[in-house]
């Protein structure tokens, strides 16, 4: 029987109600088992072009992620991200590759930004911890001058007092 052939290596044993149904669906069933394949067929197609799409972004991720790295993008990698983006776009060979050249220089122009804003913040944090720590110097240098001077003024009060028998007088 047909359905026992195909089934064969993959159902070690189908019961009798099974193989029941499985008969009336390839007797009775094929328009039913035609728009199964359709649908299928138009799932792993899905499935496919997903696949596809996600590899390509990472792909294209990756190019770009060491074209910055290495500060420039090899003619190579631009000619192939160019043709990509016109296979998807419509666009033309020259506009995407203008359209690759453009986003590649605006990523590099802002993750050179980025660096020297943190290069400027980093200075100006050095500068503020240099003055913290300059004021804090002078503020401790400040403070152990007006504890000696009261420690000098202090003594001398002490050793101005005169003694007589028992009591003390200033």
């Amino acid at each position: 029987m047909r359905y026992q052939q195909a089934a064969n290596g993959i159902v070690p044993q189908v019961n009798l109600l099974g193989l029941t149904a499985a008969l009336a669906a390839y007797i009775q069933c094929e328009a039913w088992h035609k728009e199964l394949l359709t649908y299928l067929n138009g799932n792993r197609d899905f499935l496919v072009d997903y696949i596809q799409e996600r590899v390509a972004r990472l792909e294209i991720s990756r190019i770009f992620v060491n074209g910055l790295r290495a500060h420039s993008l090899p003619k190579e990698d631009e000619q192939y991200l160019a043709q990509i983006i016109a296979q998807r776009t419509g666009l033309s060979p020259i506009d995407a590759e203008k359209r690759v050249s453009d986003v590649f220089n605006k990523a590099h122009a802002e993750i050179e930004n980025t660096e020297q804003n943190a290069r400027q913040t980093a200075d100006h944090a050095h500068k503020v911890a240099a003055y913290s720590t300059l004021w804090m110097f002078i503020a401790l240098l400040s403070g152990a001058f007006v504890a000696s001077l009261a420690a000098t003024f202090g003594g001398r009060k002490r050793d101005r007092v005169i003694h007589s028998a028992n009591t003390s007088f200033s």
